[in-house]
């Protein structure tokens, strides 16, 4: 991936990827900090009730495991 690509990406408000896989299908998903409302939304079925504490704490949690990940793909020349 050029690096254009991942510093206009990195630089987003909002970020959504599709990856297509070799088996021919994809996965795809929003890749930008989930808000409040959105939280509250995705686990209402679940009547949970989520503060903006833990939303805080899954962004970053998300942030920091993504970010380990991405360095291991960009170390490895298997993907």
């Amino acid at each position: 991936m050029p690096d254009a690509i991942v510093k206009e990406a990195a630089l987003s408000k909002e970020f959504l990827a599709k990856m297509n896989l070799l088996n021919n299908t994809f996965i795809e998903g929003k890749c930008s900090p989930v808000t409040l409302e959105e939280s509250k939304e995705q686990y209402k079925a679940l009547n949970l009730n989520i503060t903006q504490e833990h939303v805080d704490a899954g962004n970053k949690f998300a942030a920091i495991n993504g970010f380990r990940e991405f360095v291991k793909m960009m170390q490895t020349t298997s993907w």
